[in-house]
């Protein structure tokens, strides 16, 4: 019961679906035109093959649909704005306040933790990155790799309140973390093309924000299926089942 418990906050966190109730559509009573003396449209089926049906005759206008964009991509490859962004997600992620709160986090909150990035010259980009610092006192063999292999054995996760949260609508085929050795930012690509974003400490978040730190874009409309961060943390790589490649740079936000 108390793992069921746990389960049930950690599902509570993160992305919720907008509640607000959709108006309700009142269609017109259908009338018949032969009884009401009314002469038909002349409007008639002229060809139907392999799925497409060509109307002719009367006063037949075409209606215009939206256009469809090569391999399903959201748009023709312009650069998306956030608020484009997020509101290419849908009506059931975004809700008021939403579309401001990510603007927030990319325009203010993003760019005070790359501030706060260390110079990295180019001389220590050549080697390898130092992902294990020794402190006073220890020795080289504490971070032989079987005693680090130990320690990862023994990580759980306990506080699943704090530590789980919902990032995106679909299936995550792609994670990157963010290269801030002080604030865990968490990024997700799932099946459907939605890019989550978790700012796990909520560093910077405005009050009333009530997705726990996650912010949702749609940049693609396939599959992400992979992205990384540059050194600096300015830009964030994304690449697409559509073919497609984008960067999100946080200095032009």
């Amino acid at each position: 019961a108390a793992m069921e418990q746990k389960q049930a906050a950690s599902i509570a966190r993160g992305l919720k679906r907008s509640k607000a109730t959709p108006p309700t559509r009142v269609l017109p009573r259908r009338k018949s035109s032969r009884i009401a003396g009314v002469s038909a449209s002349g409007i008639y089926v002229e060809n139907e093959q392999g799925g497409k049906i060509e109307i002719s005759g009367g006063s037949f206008t075409p209606v215009e649909t939206e256009p469809k964009f090569y391999n399903r991509r959201v748009n023709d490859g312009s650069d998306l704005s956030v608020a484009e962004a997020v509101e290419l997600a849908g009506s059931k992620w975004v809700k008021e306040g939403t579309v401001t709160a990510a603007e927030h986090f990319t325009k203010d909150v993003l760019p005070d933790i790359i501030d706060d990035l260390p110079m990295v010259s180019p001389k220590m980009k050549r080697g390898s990155p130092t992902t294990v610092t020794k402190g006073p006192g220890a020795s080289i063999s504490d971070f032989s790799s079987e005693k680090m292999q130990n320690r990862l054995d023994s990580l759980s996760l306990d506080d699943t309140e704090t530590c789980v949260a919902k990032v995106t609508p679909e299936r995550i085929y792609s994670v990157a973390c963010h290269p801030s050795p002080d604030r865990v930012i968490v990024c997700a690509g799932d099946k459907q093309g939605h890019l989550g974003i978790w700012n796990v400490d909520q560093y910077g978040i405005q009050t009333g924000h009530e997705s726990d730190g996650v912010h949702l874009f749609k940049p693609y409309g396939s599959v992400i299926s992979s992205m990384a961060w540059n050194s600096s943390g300015t830009s964030l790589l994304t690449a697409s089942y559509d073919g497609s490649v984008r960067a999100f740079d946080a200095n032009k936000q």
